[in-house]
Protein backbone atom coordinates (compact mmCIF):
# COMPACT_ATOMS: atom_id res chain seq x y z
CA UNK A 1 0.00 0.00 0.00
CA UNK A 2 1.33 3.52 -1.41
CA UNK A 3 3.10 5.80 1.61
CA UNK A 4 4.36 8.90 0.85
CA UNK A 5 7.18 10.38 2.64
CA UNK A 6 6.10 14.17 4.87
CA UNK A 7 7.48 16.18 2.01
CA UNK A 8 5.35 15.26 -0.33
CA UNK A 9 2.23 15.93 1.35
CA UNK A 10 0.54 19.23 0.55
CA UNK A 11 -2.74 19.40 0.51
CA UNK A 12 -3.36 17.73 -3.23
CA UNK A 13 -6.87 18.19 -5.07
CA UNK A 14 -7.21 14.87 -6.29
CA UNK A 15 -6.90 13.17 -3.14
CA UNK A 16 -10.27 16.17 -1.62
CA UNK A 17 -12.14 14.82 -4.60
CA UNK A 18 -11.77 11.14 -3.45
CA UNK A 19 -12.64 12.49 0.27
CA UNK A 20 -15.48 13.51 -0.90
CA UNK A 21 -17.11 11.45 -3.58
CA UNK A 22 -16.03 8.47 -0.70
CA UNK A 23 -18.17 10.90 1.83
CA UNK A 24 -21.38 10.98 -0.37
CA UNK A 25 -21.30 7.36 -1.26
CA UNK A 26 -20.97 6.52 2.62
CA UNK A 27 -23.51 8.56 3.57
CA UNK A 28 -25.82 7.62 1.13
CA UNK A 29 -25.34 3.98 2.09
CA UNK A 30 -25.17 4.47 5.46
CA UNK A 31 -28.50 6.14 5.44
CA UNK A 32 -29.99 2.91 4.50
CA UNK A 33 -28.80 0.65 6.82
CA UNK A 34 -28.90 2.23 10.00
CA UNK A 35 -30.70 4.77 11.87
CA UNK A 36 -33.87 5.49 10.66
CA UNK A 37 -35.02 3.10 7.78
CA UNK A 38 -33.26 0.21 10.18
CA UNK A 39 -35.40 1.19 12.76
CA UNK A 40 -38.28 1.40 10.71
CA UNK A 41 -37.52 -1.96 9.34
CA UNK A 42 -37.22 -3.55 12.52
CA UNK A 43 -40.84 -2.13 13.42
CA UNK A 44 -42.20 -3.81 10.31
CA UNK A 45 -41.02 -6.73 11.46
CA UNK A 46 -42.79 -6.50 14.76
CA UNK A 47 -39.74 -5.78 16.87
CA UNK A 48 -40.50 -4.30 20.63
CA UNK A 49 -40.47 -1.28 21.42
CA UNK A 50 -37.00 -2.55 24.10
CA UNK A 51 -35.72 -3.79 20.84
CA UNK A 52 -36.22 -0.31 18.83
CA UNK A 53 -34.44 1.59 21.51
CA UNK A 54 -31.89 -0.71 21.83
CA UNK A 55 -31.11 -0.16 17.93
CA UNK A 56 -30.95 3.24 18.37
CA UNK A 57 -28.79 3.99 21.36
CA UNK A 58 -26.31 0.65 20.35
CA UNK A 59 -24.48 1.88 17.58
CA UNK A 60 -23.09 4.64 20.45
CA UNK A 61 -23.17 2.32 23.33
CA UNK A 62 -20.78 0.32 21.77
CA UNK A 63 -18.67 3.17 20.27
CA UNK A 64 -16.42 3.19 23.17
CA UNK A 65 -14.80 0.32 21.29
CA UNK A 66 -13.07 3.34 19.11
CA UNK A 67 -10.58 3.12 21.78
CA UNK A 68 -9.14 0.12 20.65
CA UNK A 69 -8.03 2.01 17.38
CA UNK A 70 -4.66 3.30 19.34
CA UNK A 71 -3.53 -0.63 19.59
CA UNK A 72 -5.25 -1.43 15.68
CA UNK A 73 -3.25 1.54 14.34
CA UNK A 74 0.25 0.17 15.69
CA UNK A 75 -1.37 -3.43 14.47
CA UNK A 76 -2.49 -2.50 11.41
CA UNK A 77 0.71 -0.49 10.34
CA UNK A 78 -1.62 2.47 9.07
CA UNK A 79 -4.87 4.42 9.95
CA UNK A 80 -5.66 3.94 6.23
CA UNK A 81 -5.10 -0.13 6.70
CA UNK A 82 -6.88 0.33 9.51
CA UNK A 83 -10.28 1.75 8.19
CA UNK A 84 -10.25 -0.27 5.40
CA UNK A 85 -10.13 -3.69 7.00
CA UNK A 86 -12.73 -2.60 9.88
CA UNK A 87 -14.76 -0.90 7.07
CA UNK A 88 -14.86 -4.14 4.87
CA UNK A 89 -15.62 -6.39 8.17
CA UNK A 90 -18.85 -4.34 9.04
CA UNK A 91 -19.90 -4.84 5.41
CA UNK A 92 -19.59 -8.36 5.26
CA UNK A 93 -21.34 -8.19 8.81
CA UNK A 94 -24.22 -6.28 7.29
CA UNK A 95 -24.78 -8.51 3.85
CA UNK A 96 -25.49 -11.23 6.38
CA UNK A 97 -28.40 -9.88 7.99
CA UNK A 98 -31.07 -9.56 5.54
CA UNK A 99 -30.39 -13.82 4.82
CA UNK A 100 -31.71 -14.21 8.25
CA UNK A 101 -35.60 -12.85 8.17
CA UNK A 102 -36.60 -16.01 7.03
CA UNK A 103 -35.02 -17.42 10.02
CA UNK A 104 -37.11 -18.54 13.53
CA UNK A 105 -37.53 -15.23 15.58
CA UNK A 106 -35.49 -17.04 18.47
CA UNK A 107 -32.66 -17.60 16.91
CA UNK A 108 -32.82 -14.55 13.92
CA UNK A 109 -33.01 -11.69 16.37
CA UNK A 110 -30.04 -12.71 18.70
CA UNK A 111 -27.64 -13.68 15.75
CA UNK A 112 -29.07 -10.30 13.74
CA UNK A 113 -28.22 -8.05 16.86
CA UNK A 114 -24.88 -9.90 17.11
CA UNK A 115 -23.90 -8.65 13.42
CA UNK A 116 -24.74 -5.57 13.95
CA UNK A 117 -23.21 -4.93 17.71
CA UNK A 118 -19.95 -6.64 15.69
CA UNK A 119 -20.43 -4.29 12.84
CA UNK A 120 -20.96 -1.17 14.92
CA UNK A 121 -17.56 -2.03 16.89
CA UNK A 122 -15.90 -2.05 13.31
CA UNK A 123 -17.04 0.86 12.57
CA UNK A 124 -15.90 2.43 15.73
CA UNK A 125 -12.50 1.58 15.61
CA UNK A 126 -12.68 2.25 11.77
CA UNK A 127 -13.96 6.44 12.50
CA UNK A 128 -11.22 6.85 15.09
CA UNK A 129 -8.66 5.91 12.07
CA UNK A 130 -10.58 7.78 9.25
CA UNK A 131 -9.78 10.80 11.11
CA UNK A 132 -6.44 10.64 11.81
CA UNK A 133 -5.89 10.02 8.36
CA UNK A 134 -7.64 12.78 7.21
CA UNK A 135 -6.14 15.30 9.67
CA UNK A 136 -2.70 14.14 8.37
CA UNK A 137 -3.64 14.43 4.60
CA UNK A 138 -5.26 18.15 5.21
CA UNK A 139 -2.74 20.84 6.78
CA UNK A 140 -3.96 22.22 9.89
CA UNK A 141 -4.22 25.87 8.24
CA UNK A 142 -7.05 24.73 6.20
CA UNK A 143 -8.99 22.18 8.26
CA UNK A 144 -12.13 24.21 8.90
CA UNK A 145 -12.91 24.34 5.20
CA UNK A 146 -11.61 20.99 4.02
CA UNK A 147 -13.67 19.33 6.87
CA UNK A 148 -16.73 22.11 6.33
CA UNK A 149 -16.66 20.45 2.49
CA UNK A 150 -16.08 17.16 3.53
CA UNK A 151 -19.47 18.32 5.81
CA UNK A 152 -21.11 19.69 2.94
CA UNK A 153 -21.15 16.50 0.67
CA UNK A 154 -22.28 14.52 4.03
CA UNK A 155 -25.09 16.63 4.91
CA UNK A 156 -26.00 17.40 0.63
CA UNK A 157 -26.99 13.33 0.12
CA UNK A 158 -30.56 14.01 0.22
CA UNK A 159 -32.68 12.34 -2.50
CA UNK A 160 -31.37 8.81 -2.85
CA UNK A 161 -33.15 8.42 1.27
CA UNK A 162 -36.23 10.52 -0.04
CA UNK A 163 -37.22 8.66 -3.02
CA UNK A 164 -36.13 5.44 -1.37
CA UNK A 165 -38.10 6.20 1.90
CA UNK A 166 -41.74 7.14 0.36
CA UNK A 167 -41.12 3.64 -1.99
CA UNK A 168 -41.12 1.83 0.76
CA UNK A 169 -43.76 3.79 2.24
CA UNK A 170 -45.40 3.04 -0.79
CA UNK A 171 -44.71 -1.12 -1.39
CA UNK A 172 -43.97 -1.98 2.19
CA UNK A 173 -45.47 -1.23 5.17
CA UNK A 174 -42.68 0.81 7.40
CA UNK A 175 -45.24 4.07 7.53
CA UNK A 176 -48.22 2.22 8.99
CA UNK A 177 -48.74 -0.19 11.73
CA UNK A 178 -49.57 -3.10 8.73
CA UNK A 179 -48.13 -6.20 8.95
CA UNK A 180 -44.65 -7.21 7.13
CA UNK A 181 -45.62 -9.08 3.61
CA UNK A 182 -43.19 -11.39 1.35
CA UNK A 183 -43.32 -7.77 -0.99
CA UNK A 184 -42.45 -5.09 1.51
CA UNK A 185 -39.45 -7.70 2.54
CA UNK A 186 -38.71 -7.53 -0.35
CA UNK A 187 -38.50 -4.10 -0.83
CA UNK A 188 -36.75 -3.39 2.41
CA UNK A 189 -34.51 -6.08 2.10
CA UNK A 190 -33.42 -4.63 -1.39
CA UNK A 191 -32.60 -1.10 -0.15
CA UNK A 192 -31.02 -2.11 2.65
CA UNK A 193 -28.26 -4.19 0.03
CA UNK A 194 -28.26 -0.97 -1.91
CA UNK A 195 -27.04 0.88 1.22
CA UNK A 196 -24.06 -1.87 1.21
CA UNK A 197 -23.14 -1.44 -2.42
CA UNK A 198 -22.96 2.37 -1.84
CA UNK A 199 -20.84 1.97 1.14
CA UNK A 200 -18.31 -0.71 -0.38
CA UNK A 201 -18.00 1.77 -3.45
CA UNK A 202 -17.19 4.98 -0.81
CA UNK A 203 -14.70 2.37 0.05
CA UNK A 204 -12.66 1.49 -3.23
CA UNK A 205 -12.59 5.64 -3.85
CA UNK A 206 -10.10 5.70 -1.68
CA UNK A 207 -8.53 2.67 -2.52
CA UNK A 208 -5.48 4.66 -3.66
CA UNK A 209 -5.38 7.64 -1.37
CA UNK A 210 -1.92 7.08 0.25
CA UNK A 211 -1.11 6.32 3.90
CA UNK A 212 0.39 9.02 5.39
CA UNK A 213 3.45 8.84 7.68
CA UNK A 214 3.74 9.45 11.25
CA UNK A 215 -0.06 7.51 12.05
CA UNK A 216 1.77 4.83 13.72
CA UNK A 217 5.06 6.65 15.13
CA UNK A 218 2.89 9.27 16.90
CA UNK A 219 1.52 6.60 18.94
CA UNK A 220 4.37 5.99 20.40
CA UNK A 221 5.65 1.90 20.87
CA UNK A 222 6.08 2.71 24.37
CA UNK A 223 2.69 4.55 25.48
CA UNK A 224 -0.98 2.02 25.86
CA UNK A 225 -4.07 3.46 25.73
CA UNK A 226 -4.21 4.26 29.36
CA UNK A 227 -1.28 6.50 29.35
CA UNK A 228 -2.66 8.07 26.56
CA UNK A 229 -5.71 9.21 28.21
CA UNK A 230 -4.12 10.30 31.23
CA UNK A 231 -2.26 12.39 28.80
CA UNK A 232 -5.14 13.97 27.50
CA UNK A 233 -6.52 14.52 30.29
CA UNK A 234 -3.87 16.39 32.20
CA UNK A 235 -3.91 18.61 29.36
CA UNK A 236 -6.34 21.18 30.21
CA UNK A 237 -7.58 22.82 26.99
CA UNK A 238 -8.07 19.02 25.71
CA UNK A 239 -9.52 18.05 28.86
CA UNK A 240 -12.63 20.59 28.54
CA UNK A 241 -13.36 19.91 25.05
CA UNK A 242 -13.64 15.98 25.75
CA UNK A 243 -15.80 16.75 28.76
CA UNK A 244 -17.72 19.21 26.75
CA UNK A 245 -18.39 16.78 23.90
CA UNK A 246 -19.17 14.07 26.66
CA UNK A 247 -22.07 16.61 28.03
CA UNK A 248 -23.45 17.22 24.85
CA UNK A 249 -23.58 13.84 23.84
CA UNK A 250 -25.76 12.82 26.60
CA UNK A 251 -27.89 15.86 26.85
CA UNK A 252 -28.28 15.14 22.91
CA UNK A 253 -28.75 11.04 23.37
CA UNK A 254 -31.73 11.38 26.05
CA UNK A 255 -34.07 11.95 23.58
CA UNK A 256 -33.35 9.64 20.65
CA UNK A 257 -36.03 7.14 21.49
CA UNK A 258 -38.43 10.20 22.47
CA UNK A 259 -37.70 11.64 18.80
CA UNK A 260 -38.32 7.93 17.37
CA UNK A 261 -41.59 7.23 18.96
CA UNK A 262 -43.16 10.78 18.86
CA UNK A 263 -42.71 10.92 15.15
CA UNK A 264 -44.41 7.62 14.80
CA UNK A 265 -46.55 7.25 17.65
CA UNK A 266 -48.64 10.36 18.32
CA UNK A 267 -47.26 12.71 14.97
CA UNK A 268 -47.87 9.57 12.56
CA UNK A 269 -44.68 10.61 10.47
CA UNK A 270 -44.04 7.86 7.91
CA UNK A 271 -40.58 7.07 6.68
CA UNK A 272 -40.88 9.28 3.66
CA UNK A 273 -41.97 12.44 5.66
CA UNK A 274 -39.19 11.44 7.93
CA UNK A 275 -36.43 11.07 5.21
CA UNK A 276 -38.15 14.66 4.36
CA UNK A 277 -37.72 16.29 7.27
CA UNK A 278 -33.96 14.93 7.48
CA UNK A 279 -33.56 16.19 4.09
CA UNK A 280 -34.77 20.13 5.08
CA UNK A 281 -32.34 19.73 8.34
CA UNK A 282 -29.13 18.93 5.45
CA UNK A 283 -30.36 21.76 3.23
CA UNK A 284 -29.84 24.06 6.24
CA UNK A 285 -26.67 22.43 7.48
CA UNK A 286 -25.17 23.15 3.80
CA UNK A 287 -24.81 26.91 4.39
CA UNK A 288 -23.79 26.54 8.04
CA UNK A 289 -21.08 23.93 7.35
CA UNK A 290 -19.40 26.20 4.65
CA UNK A 291 -19.30 29.51 6.66
CA UNK A 292 -18.20 27.45 9.94
CA UNK A 293 -15.65 26.30 7.64
CA UNK A 294 -14.28 29.64 7.02
CA UNK A 295 -15.24 31.42 10.00
CA UNK A 296 -13.16 28.72 11.93
CA UNK A 297 -10.37 28.96 9.88
CA UNK A 298 -10.11 32.96 10.96
CA UNK A 299 -11.47 33.12 14.38
CA UNK A 300 -11.15 29.72 15.69
CA UNK A 301 -13.60 26.96 16.47
CA UNK A 302 -15.22 27.66 19.59
CA UNK A 303 -17.49 30.15 18.78
CA UNK A 304 -19.22 28.08 16.06
CA UNK A 305 -19.45 25.15 17.95
CA UNK A 306 -21.02 27.25 21.08
CA UNK A 307 -23.43 29.13 18.43
CA UNK A 308 -24.22 25.36 16.92
CA UNK A 309 -25.12 24.23 20.11
CA UNK A 310 -27.06 26.90 21.30
CA UNK A 311 -29.59 26.87 17.80
CA UNK A 312 -29.87 23.30 18.48
CA UNK A 313 -30.95 23.35 22.00
CA UNK A 314 -33.57 25.76 21.63
CA UNK A 315 -34.99 23.85 18.31
CA UNK A 316 -36.83 21.77 20.83
CA UNK A 317 -39.32 24.60 21.83
CA UNK A 318 -40.70 23.60 18.93
CA UNK A 319 -40.59 19.54 18.81
CA UNK A 320 -42.42 20.44 22.54
CA UNK A 321 -45.60 22.56 20.24
CA UNK A 322 -45.63 20.24 17.75
CA UNK A 323 -48.90 18.38 17.40
CA UNK A 324 -50.78 15.17 15.31
CA UNK A 325 -52.67 18.39 14.25
CA UNK A 326 -49.77 20.68 13.88
CA UNK A 327 -46.70 18.41 13.08
CA UNK A 328 -45.53 20.80 10.35
CA UNK A 329 -43.69 22.75 13.52
CA UNK A 330 -41.23 20.22 13.11
CA UNK A 331 -39.88 21.36 10.12
CA UNK A 332 -38.74 25.22 12.23
CA UNK A 333 -36.71 22.08 14.41
CA UNK A 334 -35.29 20.10 11.57
CA UNK A 335 -34.37 24.06 9.76
CA UNK A 336 -32.64 24.97 13.34
CA UNK A 337 -30.71 21.86 13.27
CA UNK A 338 -28.43 22.95 10.72
CA UNK A 339 -26.67 24.09 13.35
CA UNK A 340 -25.62 21.03 13.68
CA UNK A 341 -23.51 21.23 10.86
CA UNK A 342 -21.28 23.73 12.98
CA UNK A 343 -21.21 21.02 16.12
CA UNK A 344 -19.94 18.48 13.51
CA UNK A 345 -17.40 20.98 11.71
CA UNK A 346 -15.97 22.96 14.65
CA UNK A 347 -16.13 20.48 17.72
CA UNK A 348 -13.58 17.93 15.85
CA UNK A 349 -11.80 20.70 14.84
CA UNK A 350 -11.35 22.66 17.85
CA UNK A 351 -10.07 19.07 19.09
CA UNK A 352 -7.49 18.75 16.69
CA UNK A 353 -6.30 22.43 16.97
CA UNK A 354 -5.88 22.24 20.73
CA UNK A 355 -4.03 18.66 20.22
CA UNK A 356 -1.81 20.66 17.86
CA UNK A 357 -1.05 23.43 20.28
CA UNK A 358 0.13 21.06 23.11
CA UNK A 359 2.38 19.42 20.81
CA UNK A 360 3.59 23.06 19.58
CA UNK A 361 3.27 24.22 23.10
CA UNK A 362 5.39 21.80 25.73
CA UNK A 363 4.56 24.33 28.10
CA UNK A 364 0.98 23.21 28.46
CA UNK A 365 1.62 20.14 29.21
CA UNK A 366 2.66 18.98 32.23
CA UNK A 367 6.18 18.18 33.09
CA UNK A 368 6.63 13.94 32.58
CA UNK A 369 3.11 13.47 30.65
CA UNK A 370 3.91 11.36 27.46
CA UNK A 371 3.18 13.58 24.49
CA UNK A 372 -0.37 13.54 23.01
CA UNK A 373 -0.86 11.69 19.88
CA UNK A 374 -4.55 11.78 18.05
CA UNK A 375 -6.70 8.46 17.85
CA UNK A 376 -6.91 8.34 21.83
CA UNK A 377 -8.25 12.11 22.18
CA UNK A 378 -10.77 11.29 19.07
CA UNK A 379 -11.79 7.97 20.58
CA UNK A 380 -12.31 9.71 23.92
CA UNK A 381 -14.41 12.95 22.17
CA UNK A 382 -16.62 10.84 19.80
CA UNK A 383 -16.77 7.44 20.49
CA UNK A 384 -16.86 7.76 24.30
CA UNK A 385 -19.29 10.52 23.95
CA UNK A 386 -21.22 8.45 21.10
CA UNK A 387 -20.89 5.85 24.51
CA UNK A 388 -22.43 8.18 26.80
CA UNK A 389 -25.40 8.89 24.33
CA UNK A 390 -26.43 5.58 24.29
CA UNK A 391 -26.78 5.53 27.42
CA UNK A 392 -28.28 8.17 28.08
CA UNK A 393 -30.49 7.21 24.95
CA UNK A 394 -31.31 3.95 26.99
CA UNK A 395 -31.97 5.53 30.03
CA UNK A 396 -34.26 8.21 28.30
CA UNK A 397 -36.36 5.63 26.35
CA UNK A 398 -36.96 3.98 30.02
CA UNK A 399 -38.24 7.12 31.97
CA UNK A 400 -40.20 8.19 28.74
CA UNK A 401 -42.26 4.62 28.81
CA UNK A 402 -42.46 4.55 32.72
CA UNK A 403 -43.91 8.32 32.42
CA UNK A 404 -46.34 7.20 29.79
CA UNK A 405 -47.28 4.13 31.56
CA UNK A 406 -48.07 6.79 34.74
CA UNK A 407 -49.33 9.19 32.19
CA UNK A 408 -47.25 12.14 33.70
CA UNK A 409 -48.20 15.10 32.97
CA UNK A 410 -46.33 18.85 33.69
CA UNK A 411 -48.69 21.87 33.91
CA UNK A 412 -47.69 25.61 33.68
CA UNK A 413 -50.89 27.81 34.22
CA UNK A 414 -53.59 26.86 31.62
CA UNK A 415 -50.81 24.97 29.56
CA UNK A 416 -50.25 21.05 29.86
CA UNK A 417 -47.37 18.79 28.83
CA UNK A 418 -47.37 14.97 28.45
CA UNK A 419 -43.95 12.39 28.62
CA UNK A 420 -42.73 13.48 25.18
CA UNK A 421 -42.74 17.36 27.06
CA UNK A 422 -40.75 16.61 29.82
CA UNK A 423 -38.30 14.59 28.32
CA UNK A 424 -37.79 17.14 25.50
CA UNK A 425 -37.40 20.31 28.33
CA UNK A 426 -34.87 18.44 30.23
CA UNK A 427 -32.42 18.10 27.57
CA UNK A 428 -33.05 21.31 26.19
CA UNK A 429 -31.59 22.67 29.73
CA UNK A 430 -29.27 19.92 29.80
CA UNK A 431 -27.62 21.26 26.38
CA UNK A 432 -27.47 24.49 27.16
CA UNK A 433 -25.36 23.89 30.55
CA UNK A 434 -23.20 22.01 28.22
CA UNK A 435 -22.19 25.94 27.25
CA UNK A 436 -20.13 25.85 30.67
CA UNK A 437 -17.47 23.73 29.53
CA UNK A 438 -16.90 25.96 26.25
CA UNK A 439 -15.50 28.99 28.81
CA UNK A 440 -12.48 28.70 27.79
CA UNK A 441 -10.30 31.58 27.76
CA UNK A 442 -8.01 31.63 24.58
CA UNK A 443 -8.53 30.39 21.09
CA UNK A 444 -4.92 29.78 19.17
CA UNK A 445 -5.54 31.00 15.42
CA UNK A 446 -3.39 29.64 12.75
CA UNK A 447 -3.06 32.73 10.06
CA UNK A 448 -4.13 30.90 6.74
CA UNK A 449 -1.59 33.21 4.52
CA UNK A 450 1.33 33.98 6.80
CA UNK A 451 1.18 30.27 8.65
CA UNK A 452 1.89 32.28 11.84
CA UNK A 453 -0.50 31.61 15.25
CA UNK A 454 -1.96 34.09 17.86
CA UNK A 455 -3.77 34.23 20.77
CA UNK A 456 -7.14 35.16 20.97
CA UNK A 457 -9.28 35.99 24.43
CA UNK A 458 -12.35 36.07 25.94
CA UNK A 459 -13.78 37.41 29.53
CA UNK A 460 -15.73 34.21 29.54
CA UNK A 461 -19.22 32.77 28.36
CA UNK A 462 -19.70 30.91 25.58
CA UNK A 463 -17.93 31.99 23.84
Amino acid sequence: MPTLPAASLPHDHSWSARVYWSTGLWSAGHLLTSGGFLTYFAAELGASAPVRVALLTAPELVGIAGLGAHAAIRWCGGSKRTWLGTTILSLVCLAIIPALVGVPHAAGLPASMGLLVACWVFRSIGLVAWLDWLRRLAPAESWGRFFGRRQMVHVAVLVVPVLVGYLSDQFGSTGSRKPATPRSQWVTGTIFYGGIVLAGAATAVMWRVPETPGSVEAMGTKSSTWQAMQAVFANRAVRRVVLFHWAHAAASGMTQAAFFEYRRGPLAIGLGTYYLLESVMRIAQLPVCAITGRWSDRIGHRIPLAMGCLVTALSLVFWIVASHDNWRWLFVAYVMWGGWGAINVAGPNLLLQRLRDARTAPDVLPTGTLPLETAVPIALSQNVAGGLAGLAGMAGGWWLHDMLARHATIVWGTWRGDAFTILFASSMCARLLCLVWLRDGTDRITNVIGGSTSMRGSTGGAG
